[in-house]
């Protein structure tokens, strides 16, 4: 794919500019050509480089390559600006999921652009802060999903009790407050009357409804 106006019209990180000029500018970087498969950025690479997408689509994976992506990146946007500006090592793999065309951009000549044009430096800030308050909305869900697993975890499915596994945590935590404050520590086990022949009679649907209705009277009726 030749770099023009159009291209270079439809990149985020030029947006304002003219493009005719932009092209003109950019007349010395390369622009390649990559298939599907191919990775663009390795984590630990030192970054020299930044990449605008021209064509295709991109997977972006943190930790490893074979991890979901945690976005994709398309026509006229942009990858590798980060380390670029801290010149720390790249920390991300990206990798073409549709053939590819990119604009590599050296370091020297992305500096020189910034410099000369002061609005690539806003349309950058503008860039990032949509990407970080991603980044934060991507780590709020995590942190949800891993609340949510650690309930599971702890409680169970049917009565919503906490299980066994709580109790493991719970109980030497207790016993120790116990002895500390000099407190007496109480351990009630319950049994429910006849619960077997419920079930033989009525089946498990049934003593599973018992079981439910039974736990909760014991969460209305105590701390």
């Amino acid at each position: 794919m030749e770099l023009n106006e159009e291209s270079i019209g439809a990149v985020q990180l030029f947006y304002g500019l003219d493009a005719a000029v932009v092209v003109r500018l950019l007349q010395s970087c390369p622009v390649r050509e990559l298939e599907v498969g191919e990775s663009l950025i390795r984590p630990g690479e030192q970054s020299e480089s930044l990449f605008i997408v021209l064509d295709g689509k991109l997977s972006v994976h943190l930790e490893s390559i074979d991890n979901e992506p945690v976005f994709y990146l398309g026509a006229g946007e942009s990858v590798g600006e980060l380390s670029l500006i801290d010149q720390r090592p790249r920390s991300a793999f990206v990798r073409v999921v549709e053939c590819a065309s990119i604009l590599e951009i050296s370091r020297a000549t992305f500096w020189s652009l910034a410099n000369s044009l002061p609005r690539i430096a806003v349309n950058l800030l503008i860039i990032l802060a949509a990407r970080l308050r991603g980044n934060n909305l991507t780590i709020a869900d995590s942190l949800k999903e891993q609340d949510k697993y650690r309930l599971h975890s702890l409680t169970d499915g049917l009565t919503g009790l906490h299980n066994r596994r709580w109790l493991n945590s719970i109980l030497p935590r207790q016993m120790e407050r116990s002895v500390r404050s000099n407190e007496t520590l109480a351990l009630a086990m319950l049994d429910i009357d006849h619960f077997k022949s419920i079930n033989d009679t009525y089946g498990h649907q049934v003593g599973d409804f018992v079981l439910a209705k039974v736990a909760k009277c014991l969460v209305d009726s105590v701390r």
